[in-house]
């Protein structure tokens, strides 16, 4: 006689699914205002990503047209989080605005390259927990 197999493993791993798996930080809310040489800045992604010491996801962010901004952390499994890791970040700065033209002509250069890199930008910036603002000038 065959033996039929238990359900009990499928009913396991369909509770886990829902009850979640997943790893919990410490967070802070961080949000702030992107200004480039004075000027709010739009259409920017900003990334908050850990130093190696600081176990957790990166969190990022596009800026609206005033350059506020709300960190998400970026979490493996497509969804998103309010928030940030607690603890030091360096903070790299993509400009939208130039990646959205086709040609790039006609669009000025707001940052150098350096910021567009987590090796070598410049920009560190440390998240508590709670609620914070960050604000990053670039010059």
């Amino acid at each position: 006689m065959k033996k039929k197999p238990s359900l009990i493993p499928i009913f396991g791993c369909l509770l886990l699914s829902l009850v979640g798996c997943g790893k919990s930080y410490d967070l802070g809310q961080v949000s702030g205002t992107v200004t480039i040489a004075g000027k709010p800045g739009n259409k920017i992604r900003i990334e908050f990503v850990p130093e190696p010491e600081v176990e957790g996801p990166a969190s990022a962010a596009l800026t609206d047209a005033n350059g506020k901004y709300s960190l998400e952390l970026i979490l493996k499994d497509g969804n998103s989080e309010a928030g940030a890791v607690v603890g030091q970040h360096r903070v790299a700065l993509f400009d939208i605005q130039l990646a959205e033209s086709a040609t790039g002509r006609d669009v000025p250069i707001r940052l150098k390259s350096d910021y567009s890199s987590i090796s070598s930008t410049p920009l560190r910036e440390t998240v508590v927990s709670g609620e914070q603002t960050i604000d990053i000038t670039i010059p």
